[in-house]
């Protein structure tokens, strides 16, 4: 058997060692098998260094380590938290998820007509292709979502059922479906060099692409 390898993302940086952790605040694991969505967020800055983001998150919000897992840049991937470890960043979906966090400042940039990095969100793709591999995770609107499209934290519905949102992450101007898409197709690719499948790289998540997906490589 083949196995997914964290080098198969472009310019993959590990930092879990070096990223800081509030010791006077608990850390709470689980088992990576536990794990089925993934939660795209943004920085709402711009060029954040991978420590200015660790230390954003303990010394300015209060919270025991980084929210995110994963900080994708246009020539970096950081991997800022281990999975095994439970981040504070989608509130009630935190148990069972993973955080990627883009560097985007849709606050400034969207009002200006500035889209996000190309590159940048290339690195996203490839980072939450990955991450749907290893971990078994489908690359579809209930399992791979962005903040905003998540129930309570992201948005709720009001007295007249219009919804509301809470969040934007990460950032309107993203097409998540068009995301999702792009996804599948990564999956796709990668499925077929790892296992020598046949699959087709279209991007629709069909029968066969699930069928080869669905164990996911825990130990990779």
């Amino acid at each position: 058997m083949k196995y997914l390898r964290r080098n198969t993302i472009e310019l993959y940086s590990d930092f879990r060692e070096q990223t800081p952790v509030d010791p006077h605040k608990k850390i709470v694991t689980r088992e990576l098998r536990s794990i089925d969505k993934i939660v795209l967020h943004c920085t709402d800055a711009s060029h954040w260094t991978p420590q200015r983001l660790a230390e954003f998150a303990i010394a300015e919000r209060g919270f025991s380590i980084c929210s995110y897992h994963f900080y994708v840049m246009d020539t970096v991937v950081y991997h800022m938290v281990g999975n095994t470890v439970i981040t504070p960043h989608a509130g009630i979906w935190n148990k069972h998820s993973l955080a990627i966090a883009i560097d985007f400042y849709p606050t400034r940039y969207e009002r200006n007509n500035i889209r996000v990095d190309p590159n940048v969100f290339k690195n996203a793709v490839e980072t939450a292709g990955y991450l749907c591999i290893k971990h078994g995770i489908s690359p579809t609107k209930d399992s791979l979502v962005g903040h905003r499209e998540l129930m309570w934290t992201g948005f709720f519905r009001d007295k007249q059922d219009n919804i509301v949102l809470r969040k934007t992450c990460p950032g309107m101007t993203i097409d998540l479906d068009v995301f999702r898409h792009l996804v599948v197709k990564n999956v796709q690719r990668r499925l077929n060099e790892i296992l020598g499948t046949q699959l087709t790289i279209d991007g629709i998540f069909g029968p066969k692409t699930k069928a080869v997906l669905r164990t996911g490589y825990y130990d990779a």
